[in-house]
């Protein structure tokens, strides 16, 4: 650090006096001794950041096909217990219930995308 210029702290005066002066003469205009040093420096600063982010987005897919697939064997299979009679109508009814549900599975997907980043 260096003291570029001295001033008296009482009038703002600048004076030509040495910083490392062991006794002050009084100042010219108001006869003060108390001094404001003005100095200038350098310095060396280092910042370093980082920011990492994630986005999800969620949403439900529909697959209009097969809703109305999984209807219609649903339905289908409620008609074949009527048109068959007996345990070969009981079993036709659960194997396309069977067959809607597993389809039904597939007709709704929940999706969920993440996109993730960094800078620094």
């Amino acid at each position: 650090m260096e003291v570029t210029s001295v001033t008296c702290s009482g009038c703002e005066l600048g004076l030509d006096e040495s910083p490392k002066a062991k006794q002050r003469q009084p100042c010219p205009r108001c006869g003060s001794t108390a001094r404001t040093f003005h100095a200038t420096g350098g310095a060396t600063v280092r910042v370093r950041a980082s920011f990492a982010w994630e986005k999800w987005h969620s949403f439900y897919e529909r697959r209009p096909l097969l809703i109305a697939a999984a209807a219609l064997l649903t339905v289908a299979g409620s008609l074949s217990g009527l048109a068959i009679h007996g345990v070969l109508g009981l079993l036709a009814g659960l194997a396309l219930s069977v067959i809607a549900s597993w389809i039904g599975v597939g007709a709704i997907t929940k999706v969920r995308e993440v996109e993730k980043g960094r800078a620094g």
